[in-house]
């Protein structure tokens, strides 16, 4: 089994350890290939339903710039005098 140095003592430890048995300090333990894939995973799950969402409401959002519309006559019958 591979051993790991603590960090503060520099006494070698198991790779499973949780804790340096001579200090008692916190193991820094490199991640794994798997927490970074399930890291990963996760943020997939969270941004692909959000951009599906934010490209939907996208599409059905109203125009901002309205269309010009013909400029309205009135007809002769009804101008004031």
């Amino acid at each position: 089994m591979a051993n790991l140095k603590c960090h503060q003592c520099g006494t070698e430890f198991s790779k499973t350890a949780m804790v340096c048995r001579s200090c008692g300090a916190k193991t820094k333990r490199p991640s794994t290939a798997f927490e970074k894939m399930v890291l990963i995973g996760a943020c997939l799950v969270f941004l692909v339903p959000m951009a599906f969402f934010v490209v939907s409401r996208w599409e059905d959002a109203p125009q901002t710039i309205p269309a010009e519309t013909p400029a309205q006559e009135t007809p002769a019958s009804e101008t004031p005098e």
